[in-house]
């Protein structure tokens, strides 16, 4: 019978990886505005995440996440800023980390430090419950591969759902090819997200694609 170490090792086996790349599109909506944009993404294991936000053909932003750092380059006013990464995702009320994303992107599966786990073996399908007096993340997973499908996390008023509608097999790695996210948020309004990535790759990259020109200038958020 599968235990809770063995689904831990099964996920994390999951997650290794060196470099990884992904092009596709982003829909985004929420009450007032619907988005339509096209992404390019560069990942390097534990060292950056680099995407690139396009519309109408034309670049109009690349972002470069770092562990402690979000660096963003803003084509179309010719600008560039610079934050601690917590105070972005604080800002915008996220409840997650760097190494959230980079998880997410390539398992459809974030496992925390902080949560206490417990799993719940179903016919059809296990549920990987985690818990900490702070937020709470429930995860649904594929019986037969192990797949994650269904990701909740509640953090007092607010929710997010997070489903991985399609995967893709790829070196022996299950990586989320079309993912959605759902927000609830009594303060700030419900929130949709929609990715499909229609080319991903595992192959080694040189360098992470992210320079600021140097007539750009700097805007200092305080």
């Amino acid at each position: 019978m599968l235990t809770l170490d063995s689904m831990i090792s099964i996920i994390q086996k999951n997650q290794i990886f060196n470099d990884f790349t992904a092009k596709g599109r982003l829909n985004y909506s929420d009450a007032e505005n619907h988005q339509e944009v096209q992404l390019t993404l560069q990942c390097q294991s534990d060292r950056g995440i680099v995407i690139g936000v396009r519309k109408l053909g034309f670049e109009i932003a690349r972002i470069l996440l770092k562990k402690d750092s979000v660096t963003w380059i803003d084509r179309f006013n010719q600008t560039w800023s610079c934050q601690a990464l917590q105070t972005w995702l604080d800002k915008y009320h996220l409840p997650v980390d760097y190494y959230f994303i980079q998880d997410l992107l390539i398992s459809g599966i974030y496992l925390s430090d902080y949560l206490h786990y417990n799993l719940v073996v179903n016919p059809n399908d296990y549920l990987l419950h985690g818990t900490s007096e702070l937020f709470s993340i429930n995860n649904e997973l594929e019986r037969k591969t192990y797949i994650p499908r269904k990701t909740k996390m509640i953090l007092e008023d607010r929710k997010v759902n997070i489903s991985i509608i399609q995967t893709l097999l790829l070196e022996q790695k299950n990586i989320p090819s079309h993912l959605s996210f759902d927000v609830t948020d009594p303060k700030s309004g419900d929130i949709k997200i929609d990715i499909q990535w229609k080319e991903l790759s595992l192959k080694p990259i040189e360098k992470l694609k992210f320079e600021i020109p140097s007539h750009y200038s700097e805007v200092v958020y305080e």
